[in-house]
């Protein structure tokens, strides 16, 4: 191998980084504004989201257009147009008394979006994961 930094280098697995920081609400305790963004999730074919890194581009660039909108946050499709997350965090909608979250797909499914869908399972409420619009 050459000197440098590449794939052949990367024998193993990776070490996470997670900063620590304590944040309050994200948006406060008021309503809160969404505009749908022009900008797709990534397709798991391309750059899965189910792996944190730190390729957010489409992200910061869904937060720019929800700026430019007056809006909080954008909420994002994924590439067949069915919703995915927003900019910034996961969706949950209450649809007839039922927690629904689109499918990990196109999202981030972190330990706060499975302690959520798990803190509604033993509170008895039922949760639905699908494709929604």
């Amino acid at each position: 191998p050459t000197a440098g930094w590449g794939p052949v280098w990367v024998r193993v697995g990776s070490t996470p980084i997670a900063p620590a920081a304590a944040n309050g609400p994200a948006y406060g305790s008021g309503q809160l504004t969404l505009v749908t963004s022009a900008l797709r999730r990534n397709s798991p074919s391309f750059l899965d989201s189910q792996i944190h890194h730190n390729n957010l581009l489409n992200n910061i660039l869904a937060k720019i257009q929800a700026n430019h909108a007056g809006a909080d946050a954008a909420v994002m499709l994924d590439e067949r147009g069915f919703l995915a997350e927003t900019n910034a965090t996961n969706l949950f909608l209450v649809r007839d008394g039922v927690l629904c979250t689109p499918f990990g797909r196109a999202c981030r499914p972190g330990i706060t979006r499975g302690y959520t869908l798990d803190l509604a399972r033993q509170r008895g409420v039922d949760v639905h994961e699908g494709d929604f619009r």
